[in-house]
C-alpha cells in the first residue's frame, strides 16, 4: 500500500479582508469622496429645506410640507451617500458617531467642515435668488430658513432647548439602532432617518423650528447677520442630544 500521508494535498483557506481585524489599528481615513458627498447633501438640505421655510413664511407652504421636504431630503441623500461618507449631513449626529467610535475626531472634523462649507454655500445661494421684494415679505423669525424661537408661545428658551435636546437625542438612538442590526440595509436607515425627522419638525416646528442640525443655521446665521440671543439654543440643543 502506498503511503499516502505525504501525498495530501494542503487545505487552503480564504478570509475577507474585512473580518481582518489588528489589534490597535486605527479606524481607516474617510475617502475623498466623503467630502464633495457631505458638501452637496447638506448644500441641498439648507438650500431646499431653507426655501421650504421661506414659503411657509409667506403663505405659501405649511408645517407639514416643510417637514417632508426635510424628511424627503434626508432619505434621498442618505440613500446617496451612506457608502461615501456614512450620509450624515448633520454635524451633531457626525459628533455623535465620534463618543460611539464608529468614526474617528479626524475624520469627523472633515466631515463637519464639509457640512459648513455646504451651509454657507446654500445660504449664498438663496440670498442670490430671493430678491428684496421677497425678502421683505419673510418674517424675522426665519429668514433663509433660519430656524428661530417662536416668541409668539410660552415655551421661551429653555422650552425650545429642551424640544432641540429630546428631537436630536431621539434621531441619533434610531440611528444607532438601525445601524447595528444585521444584516445592516441602507434603505431601511434612510427611511427610518428621513421619517424621524419629517415628525420631529412636525412636533416641534412651531416651538423651535424643529433645527436638529447645527448646519441648518450657520451659513444662514452669518450670511443674514440674524443672529440673535437665542441662537445658541441650536448649538448646544442638537449638540448635548
Amino acid at each position: 500500500m502506498a503511503d499516502t500521508a505525504g501525498s495530501k494535498e494542503p487545505r487552503t483557506m480564504s478570509i475577507r479582508a474585512e473580518e481582518v481585524k489588528f489589534e490597535g489599528q486605527e479606524k481607516p481615513p474617510i475617502r475623498l469622496k466623503a467630502i464633495p458627498m457631505e458638501v452637496l447633501g447638506t448644500f441641498a438640505l439648507v438650500y431646499f429645506g431653507g426655501l421650504s421655510i421661506v414659503l411657509k413664511d409667506i403663505g405659501e407652504m405649511s408645517v407639514t410640507g416643510v417637514a417632508l421636504t426635510h424628511g424627503f431630503l434626508y432619505t434621498i441623500f442618505i440613500w446617496m451617500g451612506d457608502h461615501l461618507s456614512g450620509g450624515y449631513f448633520n454635524p451633531a449626529l457626525t459628533i455623535g458617531d465620534v463618543f460611539t467610535k464608529k468614526l474617528n475626531f479626524v475624520s469627523a472634523s472633515y466631515l463637519v467642515c464639509a457640512q459648513v462649507i455646504g451651509s454657507f454655500g446654500a445660504a449664498a445661494y438663496l440670498c442670490y435668488v430671493l430678491d428684496i421684494e421677497t425678502l421683505r415679505k419673510i418674517s424675522s423669525r426665519s429668514v433663509l430658513g433660519f430656524p428661530n424661537v417662536n416668541k409668539e408661545l410660552d415655551f421661551g428658551r429653555m422650552g425650545a432647548l429642551l424640544s432641540e435636546f429630546l428631537g436630536t437625542f431621539i434621531l441619533q438612538f434610531v440611528a444607532l439602532i438601525v445601524k447595528n442590526q444585521k444584516p445592516f440595509r441602507k434603505d431601511y436607515y434612510a427611511f427610518c432617518i428621513g421619517g424621524g425627522m419629517t415628525a420631529a419638525m412636525i412636533a416641534l416646528g412651531n416651538i423651535s423650528g424643529g433645527s436638529l442640525n447645527p448646519a441648518r443655521v450657520v451659513g444662514p446665521m452669518f450670511l443674514t447677520n440674524n443672529a440673535d440671543s437665542s441662537q445658541w439654543v441650536f448649538w448646544f440643543g442638537p449638540g448635548l442630544g
